[in-house]
Formats: structure tokens, C-alpha cells, sequence
């Protein structure tokens, strides 16, 4: 059977040379999780860089996550992106940063929308943790009201506090980054983020961007991801699945052709409709691609 073409939903380019961006993730030669992350510390990791990589993986559409933080200007990554875009032809969309709970979240929204008609959604790595603020969702309304994803950054344990975000804003998209960002593989950590997914499930609106699995699992293989991504499927169906390279940050422990290909390996049982809609047709739907 053939791959239907693969929208990556997970990538991520920088240029630390342009003024007003942040890489300041990209500093530590340690990461917590990741471990030794000297490997992707590169001063420019750019669309051509991508294409490069994943030249042969059979990629179609690609989607941009923010890597820029804090404390740089999040609509210069945006007006950065569009020159790629513009350039290259990659990004084909955008999720870009803004901090939900900002008094001004409306003027950067603007200001974002301004900069790319590629915007699609926004990513606020700094409510991780904060999920239950009251000004997240009112940040998340601002989000549904454009029309938005939210690219939703929080582990199992804030799951619950999400699935009442989603219902608190029916319409808001949503989009679950890294299957929910599991940092272990003990049975006793994938017992209870099963049980949190579930939960989160259980709300329409919600997806789930199966992607970044390597980060905890550095010397991962299809049977180690198997348990994690079947029960993603199990949990939203492949109807509200979709996929991410994680790209360059998962270069650290595979190819891209291999997590392209392990995602293959890991759906083949899927029907021909069903593998259609987890590579490519929920990716379309969900950040209009």
C-alpha cells in the first residue's frame, strides 16, 4: 500500500542572527529530558536545511511551531517565517507565539496576522503549568473567536484542567502538542497519561499531534513507540490524529526518513481512509494546509 503524502504538523527553523529573536532553549548544552543537545545547536536552522532533510520522506505540506522565545518580539519570528516562506516555499502554516494571559494578546494577534497570511495558531509555552489561570481563558476565547488553533503544551496531569478549557470554548480548536509531552516510560507514567488522555478525549474539539516521542526515549524503536501511539489512536480515533517530525530537535535520535517511516509502520493496519486522514487530511482540516 502506498504512504499517503505526509503533512508534518511539528517543525521548527531559527536564525539566531536575525535581531529581536530568542533561542534561549537552545543554549544549554544539557537538557533535562533530551539530554546532550549540542548535536542541534546550530547558529541557522532554516527551510533549506528542512528540505534537505526530508527530501526523500515524501513530505507535502509543512507546519511551523514557534522556537522563538522570550524575551524577543514573537511577531519577528512570524515576519521571519514569511520570508521563508516566501523564499523557499516553507512554512505552509503558522503557529506562531503570544502569551494568552497578556492584556494586549488582541494587538499581538494582529500584529501577527499582519505579518504572514500563514498565520494559523498560536503556542504559549509559558501557560504550561498555568492552565488554570483565569486570564488563559479569556486568552483562549480571543483564540476561538479568529478562528485559531490553540497548540496546547501541558503534560498529564493538567489534561483535566484542559478538557475544561475545550469545553468552556466548543469551537476553539485545539491541538495537543507531543501526545501530551510524556517525559517517562515507566508503566506507571504511561498508566496515568492514558488515563488523563482519555479525559481529554472526550472533547471534540480536541486533537492530538502525535510527535516528539523521541525526546524521552533516545534510543527509541517502533516497539517503544507502539503502546504510545496506539493508544493516541485509540483515544481520538484517527479522525483527531494528527503527525510531527519534531523537526530538527528529534534529528538528535533518528533520521527523519525513520520517524516518517515508523509512523508507516505503526498505522499500516489502518484503513486506506484512515491513513489518508492521519497523514494528510486532518492536517488540512485542522491548520487549513
Amino acid at each position: 500500500m502506498t504512504r499517503p503524502p505526509f503533512t508534518d504538523c511539528h517543525v521548527h527553523l531559527w536564525d539566531r542572527t536575525v535581531p529581536g529573536l530568542d533561542y534561549a532553549w537552545l543554549d544549554p548544552t544539557v537538557d533535562p529530558v533530551m539530554g546532550d543537545v549540542s548535536a542541534i545547536q546550530f547558529e541557522r536552522w532554516d527551510a533549506t536545511d528542512h528540505l534537505r532533510d526530508s527530501r526523500h520522506a515524501g513530505t507535502g505540506k509543512v507546519v511551523h511551531v514557534q522556537a522563538a522565545g522570550p524575551p524577543g518580539d514573537a511577531v519577528a519570528e512570524t515576519a521571519w517565517l514569511e520570508q521563508q516562506h516566501q523564499s523557499h516555499g516553507l512554512p505552509d502554516a503558522i503557529v506562531a507565539r503570544a502569551d494568552l494571559r497578556a492584556p494586549d494578546l488582541s494587538k499581538t494577534l494582529d500584529r501577527h496576522a499582519a505579518a504572514s497570511g500563514l498565520l494559523r495558531g498560536i503556542r504559549d509555552m509559558s501557560s504550561m503549568g498555568h492552565l488554570d489561570d483565569p486570564d488563559v481563558l479569556r486568552g483562549l476565547r480571543e483564540l476561538e473567536r479568529r478562528d485559531l488553533v490553540w497548540d496546547l503544551a501541558c503534560g498529564w496531569s493538567e489534561m483535566p484542567v484542559a478538557a475544561d478549557l475545550a469545553r468552556a470554548c466548543p469551537g476553539l480548536r485545539i491541538a495537543l502538542n507531543h501526545a501530551g509531552w510524556p517525559v517517562e516510560r515507566t508503566d506507571e507514567y504511561f498508566a496515568s497519561w492514558r488515563t488523563a488522555l482519555f479525559v481529554l478525549a472526550a472533547e471534540p474539539n480536541v486533537h492530538c499531534k502525535i510527535s516528539g516521542l523521541g525526546m524521552a526515549d533516545h534510543e527509541w524503536s517502533v516497539a517503544s513507540w507502539r503502546p504510545w501511539v496506539q493508544t493516541c489512536l485509540d483515544a481520538f480515533g484517527p479522525e483527531r490524529c494528527v503527525l510531527g517530525a519534531n523537526w530538527p530537535v528529534d534529528r538528535l535520535f533518528a533520521s527523519y526518513d525513520a520517524v516518517v517511516a515508523a509512523f508507516a509502520q505503526l498505522t499500516d493496519t489502518l484503513s486506506p481512509g484512515d491513513q489518508r486522514s492521519l497523514f494528510t487530511d486532518n492536517a488540512a482540516r485542522l491548520y487549513r494546509v
